[in-house]
């Protein structure tokens, strides 16, 4: 009910005896009262509204508080690897934290408005909730007054009525405005997130190419290391001598080996080593100096040479003796490599009949001069190795795709994981015939194909 009605209906009804006779004046008084009842919890139940949405807004400003602070109770989640280039990425945690916090700013933005708007609107209805109090107060304390007392308190409300609208207005009208101001810096964060996710996006992308390169610069340094690295053998013992450095070579203790050097210091120095290394795993050793061995180790099996049909007892024996030979040599040339030696198994291509049967025979020729970049007279000879090595590398893939594409196309599932794990030993075994055969040192832009 606005003011101006208020003050009207009480000038109109304070003096009801001047135009009402006898017992119709009582019944009217009755009737007045009831309407002024009415009245005022009409202003109560306002200002009990204006109150509600007062408690409301001071409700969303602690949500947004408790969701602007998401980073002390959100959790960021763990880092993932990138599928493709397996670089560490922040989690998607992360993502939703931040949206949190900015719903938390629009929700304390939201809150603040509506607690200074419903604030003023309750003030109002409190004061107009008083003022129609005093003004029933004075009506009746000037009830028994004549008729123009009771014109001027009714004109007196009546004008603390307007004011209290004017105020009322003005109070919409900075809310209004405030609520302008708020949807406008609403838009602005929202738009500022989008252009804070964007760059955050980029600086993702950026970060994850120099991590790449860097990941490749180091590994293209570890790998210079390893073509340069000395030919020396630690030797060490821990817990009391159960755990040595020449654990590997001690199941095979017993074997033969024949060991060959160059007539050059180092090469001397590195057969030395070899030497000491298996005497210390308990293999029978001899040792001797050879010219014209090729740059590098090379560790040769006992190698069968007769196949004369008549002695089928002794080649049996002859392929077990190469069997285990092999087995020696292969654990000779991983403990050698676990050192960064530049040592390769090799079978042997001449006078392999001087390999003791279930033996083997190491040379160590000079240090191998192995160029970790190619030179400027051998660029496009390198780039063709690279080609070769990206083709065949795409075609053995190319290959293993289709052969399993056929095998499991009728397979159970059981079946289907026992042949993956059967292929993945099989290319793990191929890894360390391979490594055996071409060595640890991999250089930037090899010559060699293979």
């Amino acid at each position: 009910m606005s003011p101006n009605r208020i003050a009207d209906a009480s000038m109109s009804l304070a003096s009801p005896s001047s135009w009402l006779p006898g017992r119709t004046s009582d019944l009217w008084v009755s009737l007045k009262q009831n309407a002024d009842e009415i009245v005022r919890n009409g202003f109560r139940h306002e200002r009990d509204f204006f109150f509600t949405l007062l408690i409301i807004s001071t409700g969303i400003v602690v949500a947004g508080l408790f969701l602007e602070e998401a980073k002390l109770w959100f959790p960021e989640g763990k880092p993932r690897p990138d599928p493709i280039t397996g670089v560490f990425c922040s989690s998607a945690l992360v993502r939703w934290r931040k949206r949190l916090e900015v719903l938390g700013w629009i929700l304390i933005v939201v809150g603040v408005i509506g607690e200074g708007a419903f604030e003023g609107a309750t003030s109002v209805a409190d004061g107009l909730l008083q003022d129609f109090g005093n003004i029933l107060l004075t009506a009746t304390q000037k009830q028994a007054g004549d008729a123009q007392t009771s014109a001027e308190v009714a004109a007196g409300a009546a004008t603390v009525a307007n004011r209290e609208a004017d105020v009322a207005r003005r109070s919409s009208s900075i809310a209004l405005s405030t609520a302008k101001n708020a949807g406008q810096e609403t838009a602005q964060l929202t738009r500022a997130n989008a252009e804070l996710s964007r760059n955050i996006t980029t600086t993702a992308a950026k970060l994850q190419a120099v991590e790449a390169k860097r990941a490749e610069l180091e590994k293209s340094l570890e790998n210079l290391a390893i073509c340069n690295a000395p030919r020396v053998l630690t030797f060490w013992r821990m817990d009391n001598g159960k755990k040595t450095s020449l654990d590997a070579l001690k199941p095979f203790a017993g074997r033969q080996a024949i060991i060959e050097a160059v007539p050059d210091s180092e090469a001397r120095r590195a057969a030395g080593y070899v030497l000491e290394a298996l005497k210390e795993a308990g293999w029978s050793v001899s040792g001797t100096i050879k010219d014209g061995l090729k740059d590098g180790v090379e560790v040769n099996p006992y190698l069968v040479t007769n196949f004369d049909q008549e002695q089928n007892k002794e080649l049996s024996s002859q392929w077990q003796q190469e069997s285990q030979a092999e087995e020696g040599a292969n654990a000779v040339v991983d403990f050698l490599q676990s050192s960064n030696w530049q040592a390769r198994r090799q079978y042997p291509l001449d006078t392999p009949e001087a390999i003791p049967p279930g033996g083997i025979r190491v040379r160590v020729g000079l240090y191998p001069a192995i160029p970790f970049i190619a030179p400027p007279a051998d660029t496009e000879f390198a780039g063709r190795v690279k080609q070769l090595r990206q083709e065949m590398d795409a075609y053995r893939a190319n290959f293993r795709k289709k052969r399993e594409e056929e095998i499991l196309k009728n397979a159970t599932p059981e079946q289907a994981a026992r042949f993956r794990a059967m292929e993945d030993e099989e290319e793990k075994k191929d890894q360390e015939r391979e490594k055996r055969q071409v060595g640890p040192c991999q250089p930037l832009a090899p010559l060699y194909p293979f």
